[in-house]
């Protein structure tokens, strides 16, 4: 019955007004709960709101009421009390106070909270917005002619007990999610199931995120999803299967909420297996490229020196057509590539040495700089970093000073105590 009468009032107006065009008068939220003892609205308090169309709105001002049942539900105006008055239970009067020639604005027009009357019957019972032509009710334009607005209801749910929904899944958080295997660099698709016990209310799994070392082989987290007491639903993954290396493992992180779990963090680990490899070149490297090194490689030296180092670059992809490697790699800062720095056709298993010299910079300075490698196998550039502090030799320890025994008072000193020293030595022996 209510939407007939909202499809009437929609019709007469669209005649009367020909190709004026107004925008839509909503609830929200669409639906809440309220206990039956008394209880009110979650979540609480409902708007009333007003949005423009999208195109030719010509609505100035409004008028409309929202019925309820006062048996069944009590409604207090929350906020905006100039736009929605309560005279009598049972009806909102909402009325713009816009009268102007300006077009009615986007937004809120007022705020109402609901609370169940002790006792009322279980069950919905809707929020109906109505307007009625005749009264002049509806949308209205600058020159007073009506215009055909939208109406968007919602409805209270009386309940005996608060939600009791509790949600469970398949894989438990913390059992690790496995994806089915294939051919390397196709996606594989997998899903974490969710099961909502209970008869009232819903939960919500909400704000995945998958971080960890292999997070870019996996696609975009979940979506939030509400699901209701006895349905299901699903968390869908997927992963692209890695040509060589082994696993990729990531960690899928989101947040739960129902009846006994108000926002608790639920955790996967993710698994998404090397696929059956396909011909490709791959890119290895001794020292690892950046982001793997805990810290840079040190070039330290003498200042004003040139400190040499190297890298190893290995094809570690898959034999077969167009699997051969090429990269070429360019210093930059104060690293310069004195040799192997380009490769073209390196073949899978064969390595090729790269050295740089690092310009060690002045004493007790510190520069830094890059070897960057640009390459035809994936994840390309590969960037390594380094860091060098400049150091002088220290000083020469001077020798002690020695006086010169040039005079003949100090050589006969001299004598006389060496042979003091031989006389002692006699007596010692005598005397054993």
């Amino acid at each position: 019955m209510i939407l007939n009468k909202k499809l009437l009032l929609a019709v007469s107006l669209s005649a009367m007004c020909g190709t004026t065009f107004a925008g839509t008068l909503s609830v929200t939220p669409a639906t809440a709960t309220a206990l039956q003892a008394g209880g009110a609205t979650s979540p609480t308090p409902h708007s009333v709101v007003y949005t423009q169309a999208a195109s030719g709105e010509t609505t100035n001002n409004l008028q409309a009421r929202l019925v309820y049942d006062a048996t069944r539900l009590t409604g207090t105006v929350a906020t905006g009390g100039d736009a929605c008055q309560i005279n009598t239970q049972g009806t909102v009067v909402i009325l713009s106070v816009n009268n102007t020639s300006g077009l009615l604005a986007s937004g809120t027009l007022c705020t109402i909270a609901f609370t169940s009357v002790a006792g009322a019957t279980l069950g919905t019972t809707p929020l109906d917005i109505q307007a009625d032509p005749a009264l002049a009710e509806g949308c209205i334009d600058n020159l007073a002619n009506p215009v055909a607005c939208t109406f968007v209801d919602a409805a209270v749910e009386i309940i005996t007990a608060p939600p009791d929904v509790t949600l469970s899944f398949t894989p438990a958080p913390g059992a690790t999610v496995t994806f089915p295997g294939g051919t390397a660099l196709t996606t594989s698709n997998t899903s974490i199931a969710v099961a909502a016990g209970g008869t009232v209310g819903s939960g919500t799994v909400t704000g995945c995120t998958i971080t960890g070392a292999g997070a870019a082989a996996f696609g975009t987290p979940p979506a939030d999803i509400t699901v209701a007491a006895g349905a299901s639903g699903s968390l869908p993954l997927s992963c692209t299967l890695p040509n060589s290396g082994g696993a990729a493992t990531a960690t899928l992180t989101c947040t739960e909420t129902d009846s006994n779990s108000a926002g608790v963090a639920r955790t996967w680990p993710l698994s998404c297996p090397q696929g059956t490899p396909v011909p490709g070149p791959g890119f290895g490297a001794s020292p690892a490229p950046n982001p793997a090194p805990a810290a840079p490689i040190l070039c330290n030296g003498q200042a004003g020196d040139s400190v040499q180092r190297q890298i190893t670059i290995t094809n570690n992809g898959n034999a077969g057509a167009g699997s051969a490697l090429d990269f070429t790699c360019t210093g930059g800062g104060i690293v310069s590539i004195v040799s192997g720095g380009t490769a073209t056709g390196l073949a899978v298993g064969a390595s090729q040495t790269v050295t740089v010299a690092c310009a060690v910079p002045g004493d007790g300075v510190t520069s830094t700089g890059t070897v960057s490698c640009t390459s035809n196998a994936p994840g390309a550039p590969f960037v390594f970093n380094y860091s060098s502090t400049g150091s002088t030799f220290p000083p020469p320890v001077p020798r002690p000073a020695v006086v010169p025994a040039s005079s003949a008072w100090s050589q006969i000193a001299l004598i006389a105590l060496l042979a003091g020293l031989g006389l002692a030595f006699v007596g010692f022996r005598r005397g054993q």
